[in-house]
């Protein structure tokens, strides 16, 4: 579906059991406003091409959908956006690459929750290209159960940018935590990164440039043992431990005005069949409450 001025705002919609060789939602056009709300995108194979693909569009946002076995490159990716808005989402039980953000000017992303993602090659979990450095934007993060090369993708040019107050927990990697691209200062924040015995590397970065800067402030490290030194890595008021809970600082949530979006009604809505809504009634209720 290539996306235009009338076919652009979708809410309560399921795209579901497709095959095709392409996105099956494609934005190409550089005045649209995109919107999804409460959209579900279920048993969807692109054949290595993204399942919801926003190439140029003045906006994209997307409020409490739900991703869910998926066969793809990027589950959804942005390309070339003013302003992206990616709230209370979920991709799980995929074997599929994870979502990549990417926005040059205006970014919010709250709630969101990467699980169960199994790929070939890296990363796993979670990925971010070009996004503005503004506190506050990125938060809320929660990827768990995720298999890959490395876990997360930090692949932002601009210096500064902050993940404030993400939950990692229980993913596997075998060349490193995250893979940083360019030489510029990444801060993560008052989270919580859970290493599972087994199918880790105990590294934190994999093939950081001499000039990178992965910046760990307030933080929890959970492991076995202990995480390899590397001098593109600093620490401040970060404790290693074999034990600690990791959902507790996810519990009281400050109410953000960005995940509530508005959305036009879709006339050409599908069907939520019962299995869709088991899923949808499961999964939203958990990053909501």
């Amino acid at each position: 579906m290539i996306l235009d001025s009338i076919r652009c705002s979708f809410k309560q919609c399921a795209f579901q059991k497709a095959t095709i060789h392409g996105s099956i939602v494609f934005a190409d056009d550089p005045n649209l406003h995109c919107s999804f709300s409460i959209c579900l995108f279920f048993q969807i194979s692109t054949n290595g091409n993204y399942v919801l693909h926003l190439k140029n569009a003045v906006e994209g946002i997307q409020n409490r959908c739900c991703y869910s076995e998926e066969i793809s490159d990027c589950i959804f990716c942005s390309t070339n956006l003013e302003s992206e808005s990616v709230n209370s989402t979920i991709c799980t039980n995929s074997k599929s690459f994870p979502p990549s953000l990417k926005s040059y000017t205006q970014l919010t992303s709250f709630f969101c929750n990467n699980s169960h993602l199994v790929v070939n090659g890296g990363p796993s979990c979670y990925s971010h290209e070009i996004i503005p450095s503004v506190d506050g934007n990125n938060c809320f993060f929660c990827g768990a159960c995720c298999s890959g090369a490395w876990v997360g993708c930090l692949h932002s040019t601009y210096t500064g940018c902050l993940m404030f107050r993400f939950n990692f927990a229980n993913n596997s990697e075998t060349n490193g935590y995250f893979h940083p691209y360019y030489e510029v200062t990444t801060i993560i924040k008052d989270s919580i990164i859970a290493l599972s015995a087994i199918h880790n590397t105990f590294k934190i970065l994999h093939l950081p440039k001499s000039n990178t800067v992965l910046q760990i402030e307030d933080t929890v490290i959970i492991t076995p043992m202990p995480i390899q030194v590397q001098s593109q890595v600093t620490t401040k008021s970060v404790v290693e431990t074999d034990f600690a809970p990791t959902h507790t600082p996810f519990r009281f949530r400050p109410k953000h005005s960005q995940c509530n979006h508005a959305s036009k009604d879709f006339s050409n809505a599908l069907f939520f069949n019962q299995k869709l809504l088991i899923i949808f009634s499961v999964f939203v209720p958990i990053l909501i409450t």
